[in-house]
């Protein structure tokens, strides 16, 4: 029996555009997406508008954030919006409950969740601190366009400058720059939302400048948490990491923390909160 099995007979269909609010920060979350097709994103957003991609959630997998404040009735600390059109199920936060305390199989799920998440946040906080925005960047982009030194160039990624910055913890003053060297050495050309690689053994040997090596996320798009690279050789201090924007000497970017997030319009969600 599948997770399937336990969570559609007792969800109510959900259809949702792009861009429709599934969390709210500040906000309950009664019901537990369950997707069908289409993504998630989950998010946080400063006062001054700037976002930090914290993860990404697809089809038959638990959105831990949403499971959490269903199943404790917490408030969401974060956001979530659709990626593009998704469909699904609704699980009422009740029987989430119920599920929790007599299945074994979807507790040891909603635990295996949350278990992957912790760790790849860990991990992305550790990329965002000591790895140069370079590195990540060539990284992201390679792993994006699920590119192999050996395919034939050019392979384009389909990705705004803003999305890029969330995704990576950064400006997008400063993923522009980046861009635009990669640009001017010939690594890369960019159009409105397209970037094409037309040199992947240049961004192969920048992306192991970080002391990580590049591989093949394993599902697209990928979200930073999902890409598995070995540890970090950096020998620096630990940095406390209750700030996601850093001055770009640190291989950052931005102009430092922010106000905590804009809890934004206090409109109902797509979760029922």
């Amino acid at each position: 029996m599948g997770l399937d099995d336990i969570l559609v007979p007792v969800g109510s269909r959900m259809s949702l555009a792009r861009g429709t609010a599934v969390l709210r920060v500040g906000e309950g979350c009664g019901r537990l997406p369950w997707l069908e097709r289409g993504a998630v994103r989950v998010f946080r957003r400063s006062l001054s508008g700037r976002e930090a991609t914290l993860y990404q959630v697809g089809p038959r997998e638990i959105c831990v954030l949403a499971a959490c404040c269903a199943l404790w009735g917490l408030r969401s600390p974060a956001e979530a919006t659709a990626e593009g059109a998704v469909d699904g199920w609704r699980v009422p936060a009740a029987e989430l409950r119920r599920l929790f305390a007599t299945q074994p199989q979807f507790r040891e799920a909603v635990l295996a969740a949350l278990r992957q998440r912790l760790f790849a946040l860990i991990e992305l906080v550790e990329e965002s601190v000591f790895r140069p925005v370079e590195a990540r960047l060539a990284s992201y982009l390679l792993g994006r366009a699920r590119l192999r030194p050996s395919a034939e160039p050019p392979v384009h990624v389909e990705i705004t400058h803003e999305r890029l910055a969330a995704d990576l913890w950064t400006s997008r003053e400063v993923i522009s720059r980046r861009l635009e060297r990669f640009e001017r050495e010939g690594v890369v050309r960019t159009e409105r939302g397209r970037i094409f690689l037309r040199d992947a053994a240049v961004l192969e040997r920048r992306a192991a400048r970080g002391g990580r090596a590049v591989l093949e996320p394993d599902r697209f798009p990928p979200e930073p948490g999902r890409i598995q690279m070995t540890r970090s050789r950096c020998g620096r201090p630990t940095t406390r990491v209750e700030f996601l924007h850093r001055v770009e000497a640190d291989g950052g970017g931005g102009d430092g923390p922010e106000a905590p997030p804009d809890p934004g319009p206090r409109g109902k969600n797509a979760c029922g909160g």
